[in-house]
């Protein structure tokens, strides 16, 4: 979320005077619950000052991706049982799906644009070394990793990867409003 990456300095900041904090009252219960309290307090602040919510953060995408992404799997799942041109379906270099891509150009574009989803700009993580970081980090390095392994999967399997990166890619950039944050629903 665009407004969690905006206050994501101030947030940061309050983590270490948190911490310092902590540190002076290292021995004291009653100085470490009010370290605690007053970060608490601040950190609501700093999320309410930039119109912030983690809870859209986490839960609008995965509302949007999940349902769609199980339409997918399930409708890929049946594919080869239920069409009858599956096997004659494909389009330029690829005419049959239930094979492998004899040029690897599929497996190719499916890794490439999984990548520039993981690389996507994302203020909240771009600053810093976060766990989140570290595991999109990690997803592109298995991607290239993989790559070898995606060629001798059916090109329908490539063509289902690929569309839903893309779906991915352009409902994540509509969701963001323009780097403005999620919508939210005001009372009229």
């Amino acid at each position: 979320n665009a407004r969690l990456g905006q206050a994501a300095p101030q947030i940061r900041n309050l983590n270490i005077l948190l911490r310092d904090a902590l540190k002076r009252h290292a021995h004291d219960v009653a100085g470490r619950k009010r370290s605690a309290m007053l970060y608490a307090r601040a950190v609501h602040g700093t999320l309410k000052i930039y119109g912030a919510n983690p809870i859209t953060a986490f839960f609008l995408m995965p509302a949007v991706h999940i349902p769609t992404f199980i339409t997918f799997v399930l409708a890929i799942r049946q594919l080869p049982n239920e069409a009858i041109d599956y096997h004659t379906g494909g389009t330029f270099w690829f005419l049959d799906l239930a094979s492998a891509d004899p040029y690897c150009i599929l497996p190719v574009l499916a890794v490439s644009t999984a990548y520039l989803n993981l690389r996507a700009p994302d203020a909240a993580t771009e600053s810093n070394r976060t766990l989140g970081a570290v595991l999109r980090n990690t997803a592109q390095i298995s991607l290239f990793v993989a790559l070898p392994i995606t060629f001798q999967l059916p090109a329908g399997f490539h063509i289902y990867w690929i569309s839903s990166s893309v779906f991915t890619a352009v409902s994540s950039r509509v969701m963001r409003f323009g780097g403005r944050g999620y919508p939210t629903l005001s009372s009229s």
